[in-house]
């Protein structure tokens, strides 16, 4: 009896884990900040979509219009068609994924890498250390957030004003 209900159990937890990224193509229809959209596929099914590997500046933040600005038009450049790769969910069931535009090509850039890259946001290491090097670079060349010596980084913010 014992096994019968621990396998199926085991089974499920090991293929969650393991899961294959899933792609998903279709619209972003709203930005909620730097790095988080509402996506609606080709069925019409919408999702909240926040963006894999970083972190950008909250809404009431120093800079967080900014961010949410630049990836509207980002967003807009590509007339809002995008291409999600997903993997998880967050703990509030947003999807957790890189954003590219549609159709994508091989050597296409993600809008997660574009707003590190430009300083929109930053690379958040306690998920993901992909960004890493463009917040790096971001940083040294004092682009966007990083032209203040006194960019705080959203998780402290968020502690700072609960």
């Amino acid at each position: 009896m014992f096994r019968m209900l621990v396998y199926p159990f085991l089974f499920f937890l090991s293929y969650s884990v393991y899961a294959e990224p899933q792609t998903i193509t279709g619209k972003a229809v709203k930005v909620l900040a730097g790095d988080l959209i509402v996506f609606q596929d080709e069925t019409k099914k919408n999702y909240t979509v926040r963006l894999e590997g970083i972190d950008a500046p909250e809404k009431d933040q120093e800079f967080g219009q900014r961010a949410s600005q630049k990836l509207d038009s980002l967003l807009s450049l590509s007339e809002y068609q995008v291409e999600i790769k997903y993997e998880n969910k967050d703990r509030k069931g947003h999807l957790i994924a890189t954003v590219y535009p549609y159709p994508k090509e091989e050597e296409t850039v993600s809008f997660n890498k574009i707003l590190v890259e430009h300083g929109y946001a930053w690379a958040y290491r306690k998920y993901s250390m992909h960004y890493v090097n463009d917040e790096e670079a971001a940083r040294k060349e004092k682009k966007g957030l990083w032209a203040k010596s006194n960019a705080i980084a959203p998780w402290d913010w968020r502690k700072q004003n609960k």
